[in-house]
């Protein structure tokens, strides 16, 4: 597996590894669903085995894995093509295959790298709007009284891409769901507030 990953690449800098464990993913998904397919009745009868034998692969696949996901630079989004690869083969009906790596590898790891990526990105935000806020010029509208910052609606699209990133997601499990919810609707909620203090300032004055 090693030799796979170190000449498996599509030439983007930086991002050979997960390119390569994608392409890995793809060969042990096809090769395991040709398994299931071609040799069906020596599965039948030989079941643990072959059950075995998918654990092994996908543990040493996690290895190799979480060694390339570790040299991303913390809160990127680049690891989410490898997550939804692994998590539509392993989350298909609603029971995951080869439970030891979905919760080793699968689940916690990757749960870590997204929790990573939001509260990076709402600081980002949060420090932004700030920014963006005290340089704003707050005109009015040449024909009505209402305000505009032109600015915020980028971080406001920021929010939004944010917002689909999770739901997009298809997590499994559903309290975990619900806590990344959550914290990208908190950060909403946080900018909204600050917009709102800003004009009332500006219409006290």
């Amino acid at each position: 597996m090693e030799a796979v990953v170190s000449t498996q690449s599509t030439g983007r800098e930086g991002f050979k590894g997960i390119d390569s464990m994608i392409m890995l993913a793809h060969a042990c998904i096809k090769f395991q669903q040709e398994t299931m397919t071609y040799y069906r009745e020596a599965v039948e009868l030989h079941g643990g085995m072959v059950c075995e034998m998918n654990e092994t692969l996908w543990q040493q696949y996690g290895k190799d894995m979480k060694v390339e996901l570790e040299k991303l630079e913390p809160g990127s989004l680049h690891f989410l093509p490898l997550y939804h690869k692994l998590n539509n083969f392993f989350f298909e009906k609603g029971k995951p295959r080869c439970e030891k790596f979905y919760m080793e590898y699968l689940h916690k790891f990757f749960a870590s790298l997204l929790v990573s990526y939001l509260e990076r990105e709402g600081a980002k935000l949060r420090e932004k709007v700030k920014d963006v806020l005290e340089r704003e010029t707050w005109q009015t509208q040449n024909s009505t009284e209402e305000f505009t910052c032109c600015a915020l609606q980028d971080i406001i699209t920021r929010v939004k891409n944010t917002q689909e990133v999770v739901a997009k997601l298809n997590w499994p499990e559903h309290t975990f769901f619900e806590y990344l919810q959550s914290f990208t609707e908190k950060t909403a909620d946080e900018i909204f507030d600050c917009y709102v203090v800003k004009v009332n300032s500006i219409l006290q004055k």
